[in-house]
Protein backbone atom coordinates (compact mmCIF):
# COMPACT_ATOMS: atom_id res chain seq x y z
CA UNK A 1 0.00 0.00 0.00
CA UNK A 2 2.44 2.59 0.64
CA UNK A 3 4.42 1.67 -2.22
CA UNK A 4 1.91 2.58 -4.07
CA UNK A 5 0.84 6.25 -2.68
CA UNK A 6 4.85 6.59 -3.36
CA UNK A 7 4.25 6.11 -6.70
CA UNK A 8 1.03 8.10 -6.73
CA UNK A 9 3.40 11.09 -5.63
CA UNK A 10 6.36 10.60 -7.32
CA UNK A 11 4.08 10.37 -10.53
CA UNK A 12 2.41 13.50 -10.57
CA UNK A 13 1.96 15.58 -13.77
CA UNK A 14 4.70 18.15 -12.00
CA UNK A 15 7.19 15.83 -12.27
CA UNK A 16 7.21 14.51 -15.94
CA UNK A 17 10.36 14.14 -17.83
CA UNK A 18 12.64 14.19 -14.17
CA UNK A 19 14.36 11.26 -13.56
CA UNK A 20 13.67 9.71 -10.25
CA UNK A 21 16.55 7.35 -7.99
CA UNK A 22 14.50 5.39 -5.14
CA UNK A 23 16.89 3.69 -3.11
CA UNK A 24 15.26 0.54 -1.21
CA UNK A 25 15.92 -2.74 -0.04
CA UNK A 26 14.65 -6.06 -1.95
CA UNK A 27 11.16 -6.41 -0.43
CA UNK A 28 9.99 -3.10 -1.51
CA UNK A 29 11.72 -3.36 -5.21
CA UNK A 30 10.04 -6.18 -5.18
CA UNK A 31 7.03 -4.14 -4.69
CA UNK A 32 7.97 -1.38 -6.84
CA UNK A 33 8.18 -4.14 -9.95
CA UNK A 34 4.44 -5.46 -9.26
CA UNK A 35 3.56 -2.23 -9.72
CA UNK A 36 5.04 -0.76 -12.49
CA UNK A 37 4.79 -4.28 -14.16
CA UNK A 38 1.23 -4.47 -13.71
CA UNK A 39 2.11 -8.21 -12.33
CA UNK A 40 -0.09 -10.72 -10.16
CA UNK A 41 0.65 -12.20 -7.22
CA UNK A 42 1.74 -15.54 -9.02
CA UNK A 43 3.81 -14.16 -11.49
CA UNK A 44 5.59 -11.55 -8.81
CA UNK A 45 6.54 -14.67 -7.02
CA UNK A 46 7.95 -16.55 -9.80
CA UNK A 47 10.13 -13.54 -10.38
CA UNK A 48 11.02 -12.99 -6.99
CA UNK A 49 12.51 -16.64 -7.02
CA UNK A 50 13.65 -16.96 -10.36
CA UNK A 51 15.92 -14.20 -9.54
CA UNK A 52 17.37 -13.20 -6.41
CA UNK A 53 17.80 -9.55 -5.57
CA UNK A 54 21.74 -8.90 -5.36
CA UNK A 55 22.94 -6.80 -2.72
CA UNK A 56 23.46 -3.18 -3.91
CA UNK A 57 21.49 -5.01 -7.35
CA UNK A 58 20.20 -1.97 -9.64
CA UNK A 59 16.80 -1.59 -11.90
CA UNK A 60 16.04 0.75 -14.42
CA UNK A 61 12.95 1.77 -15.78
CA UNK A 62 11.76 3.71 -18.41
CA UNK A 63 9.09 5.56 -19.90
CA UNK A 64 7.48 3.98 -22.86
CA UNK A 65 5.64 6.56 -25.17
CA UNK A 66 4.16 4.23 -27.01
CA UNK A 67 2.94 1.97 -24.45
CA UNK A 68 2.38 4.97 -21.85
CA UNK A 69 4.02 3.29 -18.96
CA UNK A 70 7.23 2.76 -17.54
CA UNK A 71 9.10 -0.29 -19.38
CA UNK A 72 11.82 -2.42 -17.43
CA UNK A 73 15.50 -2.08 -19.41
CA UNK A 74 17.07 -4.15 -16.57
CA UNK A 75 16.67 -5.81 -13.49
CA UNK A 76 18.64 -6.75 -10.30
CA UNK A 77 22.14 -5.95 -12.13
CA UNK A 78 24.98 -5.79 -9.76
CA UNK A 79 27.20 -3.18 -11.12
CA UNK A 80 30.19 -3.53 -8.43
CA UNK A 81 32.83 -6.16 -8.73
CA UNK A 82 32.91 -8.47 -5.30
CA UNK A 83 36.42 -8.93 -3.93
CA UNK A 84 38.30 -12.05 -3.83
CA UNK A 85 39.61 -13.54 -1.08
Amino acid sequence: MRTHQFLDIIFRPNRAGQKILIVTHGVAAQTFRYHLERLDEDSLLEKYHADKMENCGVSHYEWDEFSGRYALRFWNRAIYEAPTE
